[in-house]
């Protein structure tokens, strides 16, 4: 069962949303996207080499209850 998704049906409820990808960062067996979403900078992790380049609008889908958020300073928020 995916985490993330780029399809929305793949996932009913979850939050989905529009992003810009602004970088990827390919590491070993994953790869990260960089992207600009709500106002705010969020990372993706993505199974794999990731297709997305900077520039490509994505709509990222995901359960609610998989994602980690971080004040400004960087340290997670609970």
């Amino acid at each position: 069962d995916a985490d993330v998704t780029f399809n929305a049906e793949a996932l009913p409820g979850a939050l989905v949303l529009p992003a810009t990808v602004e970088a990827v960062e390919p590491v070993g067996a994953e790869s990260f996207l960089h992207c600009a979403a709500a106002g705010s900078r969020i990372i993706v992790r993505v199974s794999g080499r990731a297709t997305a380049k900077p520039g490509d609008q994505l709509r990222v889908v995901a359960k609610a209850e998989k994602l980690h958020w971080f004040d400004q300073a960087g340290k997670r928020v609970d």
